[in-house]
């Protein structure tokens, strides 16, 4: 069936204005952190690495701002102190699914990461947090210790670390710190093929849709603490009504599971799964192996209208966006759609994406 088109180009250009941020961790347990304000003895011994946060708001989108210049201008002072950041991330990149998450923290083990260091720069003040690596897929326990530094001042918020690692460092220290920061913005999130279609196996297989997760309360968590995973929690049941509002109207076979991951999901019969990603359109691209030989500074999502109609979305590639796309359990394949589709919100990218299918189904 031959598609009409509406074209509707909503443009995100630059210096249009400020949007209030809530400087909300993109890793939920930054955000659950207990300020001791003790760091860490080993900081001088031991290796770091560095989570960088450097958002730009406009009209309401996040724009990812020069988190590289920020972490070069760190890494020489962080050199200075005698600590050993061997690998520097963006934090929006760690957190943009599950996957990614298993997968960057996979890098901190096996460069022998002993602790986080995270800087970030929202609406002209700097925060610098300091705290142990868990070795764990979320990096962090809710509730462990940190010490924190936040100033509009770049070098007043280093030279407050510098401070506190001398006074706390044993004896011994890092030799051979090397002099650039080594930068970590792309991970491989499945070993198959990048597919630019839909699985016709979806119309007769059911497919496992993951819910949002919720938080516990640890056993020895404090009012403020509650409060925070209370709120946290009411977030993610709100996010779960609307994801279930959206399958309402899913034609096909699908059963909501809780998060985990291709290996489990197949040993319960699942042979495709709902993913997705949340970071700059530039990065899901590198992420899900599509050409990047190209300079593109803007991508063009197509948003369906009914079975037939479409609206187009322009963002720039620095923007923050949402992918969805189908991940076969078996054999690692991922059906990231015959059209682009990434939007703002979680929400839009998934109807983008399920809407775009149905349509090409119909033709």
């Amino acid at each position: 069936m031959t598609r009409s088109l509406f074209l509707l180009l909503v443009i995100v250009t630059s210096n249009l204005g400020v949007a209030q941020s809530t400087n909300r961790a993109s890793l939920p347990g930054f955000d659950f952190l207990t300020l001791d304000n003790q760091l860490p003895t080993n900081m001088r011994s031991t290796r770091s690495a560095v989570i960088l946060y450097t958002p730009i708001y406009e009209r309401g989108k996040e724009i990812r701002g020069d988190w590289k210049l920020l972490g070069k201008r760190v890494h020489r002072s962080l050199r200075q102190m005698g600590l050993d950041a061997v690998a520097y991330f963006y934090e929006k990149d760690i957190a943009s699914s599950p996957a990614a998450q298993k997968a960057f923290s996979k890098i901190c083990a096996d460069r022998s990461i002993a602790n986080l260091i995270r800087m970030t720069f929202v609406e002209d003040r700097y925060e610098l947090t300091v705290t142990k690596f868990n070795r764990k897929h979320n990096f962090v326990d809710f509730g462990q210790s940190c010490w924190k530094s936040d100033n509009p001042n770049l070098t007043t918020t280093l030279l407050n670390l510098g401070i506190k690692v001398k006074e706390v460092s044993e004896g011994e220290q890092n030799f051979l710190i090397a002099e650039v920061p080594q930068f970590y913005d792309d991970v491989n999130l499945f070993d198959g093929l990048k597919l630019a279609n839909y699985p016709g196996q979806v119309r007769r297989l059911k497919t496992a849709i993951p819910t949002f997760d919720s938080l516990e309360f640890p056993k020895d968590a404090n009012k403020e603490l509650i409060s925070k995973i209370e709120m946290f929690n009411e977030d993610v049941r709100q996010k779960n009504n609307k994801l279930k509002d959206i399958f309402s109207k899913y034609p096909y076979p699908y059963e909501f599971v809780p998060p985990t991951d291709d290996e489990d999901l197949y040993k319960q019969g699942y042979q495709f799964v709902l993913r997705y990603l949340n970071t700059t359109g530039e990065h899901i691209k590198k992420m899900l192996n599509y050409d990047m030989s190209g300079n593109e500074t803007r991508l063009i999502s197509v948003k369906p209208d009914g079975l037939e109609n479409v609206s187009l979305l322009s963002l720039s590639t620095h923007t923050e966006a949402f992918k969805y796309y189908f991940k076969q359990t078996i054999a690692k394949d991922a059906y990231v759609g015959k059209e682009w589709d990434s939007d703002i919100t979680w929400h839009e990218a998934m109807e983008n994406f399920i809407g775009n299918m149905l349509q090409a189904h119909n033709e």
